[in-house]
C-alpha cells in the first residue's frame, strides 16, 4: 500500500512498472484491490486512463488498477501528517 498514489508522472511510471514487474500475470479475479494508496495524486479517472495507456503488459495482461482505500480515517490521518 503506498500512502500517495501514482499519478501520470515520471515518478507514478517507475512505481507503476515496479509494480507490475512484480506480478506473474493476471491479477486474481477474487483479489483485484492488490494494489491501494491512501491519498490521490491525480483524479481516479486520470489515473485509470493513464494506466489503460500504459503497454500492453500492464494495461492488458496485468491490468494494474490502483484502488483508493475506502477507510476516511486513514487517509484523514495520512492526508494530515503528509501536509506537514
Amino acid at each position: 500500500m503506498l500512502a500517495r498514489g501514482p499519478d501520470s508522472s515520471d515518478e507514478g511510471l517507475m512505481t507503476l512498472g515496479a509494480y507490475g514487474s512484480t506480478m506473474e500475470g493476471a491479477l486474481p479475479s477474487d483479489n483485484p484491490r492488490q494494489f491501494q494508496y491512501i491519498v490521490p495524486m491525480t483524479d481516479d479517472a486520470a489515473l485509470q486512463a493513464y494506466c489503460r495507456g500504459l503497454p500492453p503488459l500492464y494495461s492488458e495482461e496485468i491490468v494494474i488498477h490502483p484502488w483508493q482505500v475506502e477507510d476516511e480515517s486513514l487517509i484523514e490521518a495520512i492526508s494530515e501528517a503528509l501536509s506537514r
